[in-house]
């Protein structure tokens, strides 16, 4: 009967519950949305080549799990579609993980509001459906879930969660199902949602013994005989959980569990980590019950217990565990589901909080622990305040200051400098923050601030090689180049696997020209790492000193497999196909970039360079146009943009971006030359167009004369003056054809390809074996994006002769019908 009142009343309020859900959800976790890649964010997602899908399979999407991690696959697909889909763009993964949690404090109230409804829980109290909403309601807002939900690589924390919530859910509508198909498919779905928990995060392994446990708690009304019939199995599930253990852990777990982060680095001892746990477990009810933003880091600065009695609040707490735990079991019978939210709590912290060596304390661990224990204090409200008001309005209260506190931690979680700020004024004497925000200043370019950070926390921890690392890199922006590789240097003989030290000492090294010694550096890297993108590249980099551009070629291709969208690869690889006279293909690479990239200056650059090779000025203009207003202080292209300037005409335009060139770099002799020849040409056309006009007012009517000064004005980038004078030309000589092709020319230069095309097709009709004619007018009508009367006059072009293949591939003016089968075919036919 109170099923079928629990199913009914789901149906009215679930939507509206879905609704209040997800409004109050997304709302207090909307700043986060931009909050950045942190910690293991980097190497497990950012910088993680394997999640980094150009394709959408399942195969690929499988392998994209695997190779990342064989422990936690399902964790890493999840991020490989964040991937395929958002690339590098936060929002996408923040989306899925606020979702996640949306998706898990709905499975939670359900999962209560069934719970309470059985008949061995014997609540005496009534509105057990208010009490499962507001406790999923309260989890959901509470302030300890942002670390995991904003910290991105946690998504493997509450999508394990969810999975673990999930699966005991639906073994629970198994049980209550009366229909043996049903029960059997709800059981199904319970195992397959507990192995993809498993393959997300380890932590979900205790999900069978807890689910006996709720068995002997709900359905078996702690009938002993049952217990004692079943011991069986827990010694099966016992059994399971050590083959799931060995499979992770391997057939050595002491040698995996001594390599485990912070425990294989010294920063405590076996023994401590398990005294120390004692008060950290007590410490995350605290939290939980009363978690204001001042209390709450990501990383804490917790003091490790020697021993039982130092401090003397160690045994304290394991007292204070075993009577938690003992009051448990005392209430069982007679409050059994506070008895079971205690033994949830405890038994959900096992895995992370007891022997296992792993870092002292985070506060995610807290999420799949705290989903039951919130029931406790509701509960206890609805049973000892009576009038139904009163307990909603606390209840209120306390959502819109969990609420409040939510939207108040996840500003802290904007960027990474308000972050590291809070976590070292929370752990002032702990390294790592102090490292970290080092590291999140220097990416905002304050050097020096980053430096005093680096060095406290070498104060601290003088042995902290990831500090001398980073503390290298700021030093090598100052250009204290010694002193960077001294501490990169040092970070080696703390830990001498570090590849990204060797990757930056051979920087350094390539600096000094050290070349030789730079190259056995990056290879140490690679030996360490294969898969090291940026070491490829800058061991290509100095093969190219080396003058081995084949070699270093194949560490960019190298560079570019592990990592497709690695933008100086790309850059360096292009150069190098330059340099070889592979011009098409370095602008495939350049082109690569801008697609990634669309700011990346060095391919607007090198884009100008390669075709102005080609002879393609317009295009080097317009490109050397787009580097300079990305970065107008580049003197370089400032003096290459005034050299096709200048060779298009524009003498004044030319002269302007030489000047702007040595304003930035005075010394600059390329541009001191081009100048001054500029200056000298505009004074001797000057001096050419003075000396024309005098003949002009001398001979008013002399076509040649109006000619002449068409080509002066033309030259000197006056387009306007010089169109009147070709058309004057043409008027004292209809049939002037210098004229009529320098006019149309100039029409095609300003983009007025309709008139450029009647012009040539007036010369055709006064000359129609002028072959060059019919290509001109080919190449205006690909211009207006007009294939077929393009093809046509190519077509007639060829027919009479024309023969100038390079022109017919290169020509940007053919860009529109090289997609053609006729352009295909011709240049398949010919040379």
């Amino acid at each position: 009967m109170e099923t079928k009142t629990f199913e009914k009343f789901s149906k009215i309020t679930l939507p509206l519950i879905l609704l209040t859900f997800g409004v109050l959800v997304f709302g207090i976790y909307s700043n986060t949305l931009k909050s950045p890649f942190i910690l293991d964010d980097g190497p497990k997602i950012e910088n993680n080549s394997h999640i980094q899908l150009n394709k959408l399979s399942l195969n690929e999407i499988v392998n994209a799990g695997i190779k990342s991690s064989k422990s936690r696959p399902f964790a890493y697909m999840s991020f490989a579609l964040n991937y395929y889909f958002h690339r590098h763009e936060l929002l996408g993964y923040h989306i899925v993980n606020i979702g996640i949690h949306f998706l898990t404090g709905l499975f939670l109230y359900l999962f209560i509001k069934i719970t309470l409804t059985l008949p061995a829980v014997r609540l005496n109290v009534k509105h057990t459906d208010l009490i499962a909403f507001f406790t999923a309601f309260i989890w959901l807002v509470h302030p300890i879930q942002t670390q995991s939900v904003t910290y991105i690589v946690q998504r493997m924390n509450s999508m394990a969660c969810m999975l673990f919530i999930l699966s005991f859910l639906f073994y629970v509508k198994g049980r209550l199902s009366e229909s043996r198909l049903y029960k059997s498919g709800w059981f199904i779905a319970s195992v397959v949602s507990w192995l993809i928990s498993l393959g997300t995060k380890q932590i979900t392994v205790t999900l069978p013994l807890f689910i006996f446990l709720y068995e002997w708690y709900f359905f078996q009304d702690l009938n002993k005989a049952w217990l004692k019939d079943k011991l069986k199995y827990i010694f099966i599930i016992v059994v399971v959980i050590i083959i799931i253990s060995l499979f992770y852990l391997g057939l050595n777990p002491i040698e995996k569990l001594q390599s485990i982060g912070d425990y294989s680095r010294n920063e405590f001892t076996f023994s401590q980590r398990v005294y120390t746990q004692f008060r950290v477990v007590l410490y995350y009810i605290s939290l939980i019950f009363l978690p204001y933003p001042g209390r709450l880091n990501l990383d804490h600065d917790f003091p490790l217990s020697y021993s039982l009695f130092n401090p003397l609040t160690t045994i304290i707490s394991l007292f204070m565990i075993i009577g938690l735990i003992g009051l448990a079991i005392y209430l069982a019978r007679k409050e059994r589901i506070i008895s079971f939210c205690i033994l949830w709590y405890f038994g959900n912290l096992v895995v992370e909080s007891s022997i296992i060596p792993l870092a002292i304390i985070f506060e995610h661990r807290t999420y799949l622990p705290s989903m039951m224990i919130i029931v406790i204090p509701i509960l206890l409200l609805y049973r000892f305040v009576k009038p139904q008001w009163i307990n909603i309005a606390i209840l209120c209260a306390v959502l819109v200051i969990f609420s409040t506190w939510t939207y108040q931690r996840n500003k802290v979680w904007a960027d990474k400098v308000t972050l590291w700020r809070d976590c070292v004024k929370k752990s002032p004497e702990k390294a790592r923050p102090h490292n970290n925000l080092g590291e999140a200043l220097a990416n905002q370019e304050k050097t020096d601030e980053a430096i005093s950070h680096y060095l406290k926390a070498l104060q601290i921890k003088p042995d902290y090689a990831f500090t001398h690392y980073n503390l290298g890199i700021s030093l090598a922006k100052k250009g204290e180049t010694d002193e960077a590789m001294k501490h990169y240097s040092t970070a080696l003989s703390i830990k001498p696997d570090y590849n990204e030290a060797h990757n930056n000492l051979g920087l350094a090294l390539t600096e000094q020209g050290k070349t030789d010694q730079a190259i056995k550096h990056y290879l140490k890297a690679l030996q360490i790492n294969p898969d090291y993108a940026s070491a490829h590249n800058n061991l290509g980099i100095s093969m190219i000193i080396q003058g081995k551009a084949d070699e270093a070629m194949k560490h960019y291709s190298k560079a570019l497999r592990i990592k497709p969208d690695y933008v100086d690869a790309h850059n360096n690889l292009g150069l190098a196909l330059a340099e070889q006279g592979k011009t098409d293909e370095a602008i495939g690479h350049y082109n690569e970039i801008l697609k990634i990239d669309p700011e990346y200056t060095k391919a607007y650059f090198n884009l100008g360079v390669a075709f102005g090779l080609q002879g393609r000025s317009d295009e080097a203009i317009d490109y050397y146009t787009k580097v300079l207003q990305l970065d107008p202080g580049m003197e370089e292209a400032h003096n290459n943009l005034g050299v096709f300037l200048m060779q298009n005409g524009k003498i004044d335009a030319a002269i302007d971006h030489f000047k702007k060139a040595l304003e930035i770099k005075p010394d600059y002799d390329d541009a001191k030359r081009n100048l001054n020849t500029t200056i000298g040409l505009q004074k001797d056309i000057e001096q050419d167009i003075a000396k024309v006009q005098k003949e002009l007012i001398n001979n008013p009517k002399d076509p040649e004369i109006h000619y002449v000064l068409g080509k002066l004005y033309s030259t000197k980038g006056e387009l306007k003056k010089a169109a009147a004078y070709y058309q004057k030309a043409l008027d004292l000589k209809p049939i002037f054809p210098e004229a009529l092709n320098a006019l149309a020319v100039l029409y095609a230069k300003q983009k007025e390809y309709g008139r450029a095309i009647s012009i040539f097709k007036k010369m055709i009709e006064l000359w129609p074996d002028h072959i060059n004619t019919y290509y001109n007018i080919a190449c205006m009508y690909s211009r207006q994006n007009n294939t077929e009367n393009s093809i046509e006059w190519l077509k007639l072009a060829v027919k009479k002769g024309y023969k100038n293949w390079d022109l017919i591939k290169t020509d940007k003016d053919l860009e529109n019908i090289r997609g053609s089968s006729y352009y295909n075919e011709l240049i398949k036919r010919y040379p």
